[in-house]
């Protein structure tokens, strides 16, 4: 629910600032991805995972993985796509079930990982 959520926000702002606002496309779209991002962070925080919204280093692993998507899904499509000889948008359905997939992973296994609890100390009587 949180990446309908996320892809709304994006669409809407970004039409907002390109159509009504008649901003640049360009400028449009960064402020929304930017925006959508944020958001992004937030409802996994605080809802998917239930941890700590402004854990510093939580932040960073979750902007690598972001960015780890951008180069996955530009792979797919710019790269990996046309040397197959898969049409643009089948590469692009691609990256839309995938990405999905392995955002989840990350997130549930590294970015938002409870930190582990030292048990050597727990007393065993």
């Amino acid at each position: 629910m949180n990446g309908v959520s996320v892809a709304a926000i994006y669409v809407l702002l970004h039409s907002i600032l390109s159509f009504y606002i008649s901003m640049d496309k360009t400028l449009a779209s960064g402020i929304a991805i930017v925006v959508a991002i944020g958001v992004q962070y937030w409802l996994h925080s605080a809802f998917t995972f239930e941890s700590r919204a402004s854990d510093r280093a939580q932040i960073m692993r979750f902007i690598a993985t972001i960015f780890l998507g951008l180069i996955v899904s530009q792979v797919v499509v710019g790269y990996l796509g046309p040397i197959l000889g898969i049409a643009e948008i089948l590469s692009v359905f691609m990256v839309i079930f995938v990405l999905p997939v392995s955002n989840f992973l990350f997130f549930s296994l590294w970015v938002f990982r409870p930190a582990l609890k030292d048990n050597n100390c727990v007393d065993s009587n």
